[in-house]
């Protein structure tokens, strides 16, 4: 055996190590997070004592579907599984025609405010959601879209939006220009071209795209709760949100108009 065959022996062996200690790592951490879904799929089949027990159990060697009859059989229940299709679906479809055009647009072309549009883009991504209950909910009141699918769906779309304008933007930008260009030349219109050229290309962000809306739609949930329940008593803790932030504004104007004591 050479001298040189030893280290370059050694260096694989290392990177083998490397590689699996990373490989283990990764492991570790898919079951992490993969426990959480598990534990939520085994206990759903448990029975009550099993669940209610000391000893907590993998599997159930009894497994009962009652958990999934009760709550099937609960009032209104497949008219929430109704309203939460319909207002995924639109908000998804909705959003993602929206989106691709002006993701085209912002990748496309110059314009002026183009950039100021980015950036107001990324702050609203930046804003958390509970941040923009109360404006939400006085604009739909002050249009009477409180308590109806239209009033959530573009409730959903006010955070979904610019999430997907800005994802299929980033996809926009990785076509080359010079494809459409080239098909242009060959004596296609415009529109041929992005129909032809782009829309193809694009294809796989499309398909993305509303997975993760998806996601992100059916997280604001809270949103729709808290703002657009017909009751009495949330109607009243509604107003009482807005009279108490209007007179929180008003306190600060106050101390701003005085300056400090």
């Amino acid at each position: 055996m050479s001298a040189a065959a030893v280290p370059r022996r050694r260096r694989s062996a290392r990177r083998r190590a490397r590689s699996a200690g990373w490989n283990v790592l990764a492991l570790l951490l898919c079951a992490v997070m993969v426990f959480p879904v598990f534990w939520m799929l085994s206990t759903a089949f448990k029975p009550d004592d099993e669940i209610n027990g000391d000893t907590p159990t993998w599997f159930s060697l009894s497994p009962t579907l009652q958990h999934f009859r009760d709550a099937m059989n609960r009032p209104y229940f497949w008219d929430t599984v109704q309203n939460s299709l319909v207002v995924v679906c639109v908000t998804v479809v909705a959003s993602i025609v929206l989106a691709f055009l002006a993701a085209v647009a912002l990748a496309k072309y110059r314009f002026t405010g183009r950039k100021v549009f980015l950036v107001l883009m990324i702050g609203i991504l930046m804003l958390p959601a509970a941040g923009l209950v109360i404006p939400l909910y006085v604009v739909l009141a002050r249009y009477h879209l409180t308590n109806t699918l239209t009033g959530v769906i573009l409730t959903y779309m006010t955070f979904v939006l610019p999430f997907a304008v800005w994802t299929l933007r980033g996809f926009v930008l990785g076509i080359p220009k010079d494809l459409e260009e080239a098909a242009m030349v060959d004596g296609s219109s415009r529109i041929g071209a992005f129909v032809r050229i782009l829309l193809p290309l694009v294809a796989p962000g499309l398909v993305a795209t509303p997975m993760s809306e998806r996601r992100r739609a059916l997280t604001v949930v809270s949103i729709a709760r808290g703002c657009f329940r017909s009751s009495e008593r949330e109607k009243e803790n509604g107003v009482r949100l807005i009279k108490n932030s209007s007179k929180l504004k008003a306190s600060m104007n106050t101390v701003a108009s005085h300056g400090p004591m």
